[in-house]
């Protein structure tokens, strides 16, 4: 196979090249995916205080109490995990 086998036409246009460099450009980092979340944290806290403040919306209340507790648990999860990167600094370490 040759590299054009990467190609993808739409038939619209130009082949689109597939750049596997560019995948990286996706990620988010995890301060990033936390910030994010701790956006969404917050707006659900607020639709809970909206949602409790009507009595006619329980189900949508419960909906979000618990979409709200499962944000949390991942920003607990995120500012604590359970695997750490090895201590690399030389203050652990003895000569001799």
């Amino acid at each position: 196979m040759s590299a054009a086998s990467d190609d993808t036409s739409t038939g619209d246009g130009p082949a689109v090249r597939h750049d596997p460099a560019a995948e990286d450009l996706d990620l988010l980092t995890v301060l990033e995916a936390r910030a994010r979340i701790l956006e969404e944290l917050q707006a659900s806290r607020q639709l809970v205080r909206q949602l409790a403040a009507d009595s006619g919306r329980a189900a949508e209340l419960a909906a979000a109490q618990a979409r709200l507790a499962r944000l949390a648990e991942t920003i607990e999860r995120l500012d604590h995990p359970t695997v750490r990167p090895p201590d690399l600094s030389p203050r652990g370490h003895r000569d001799g």
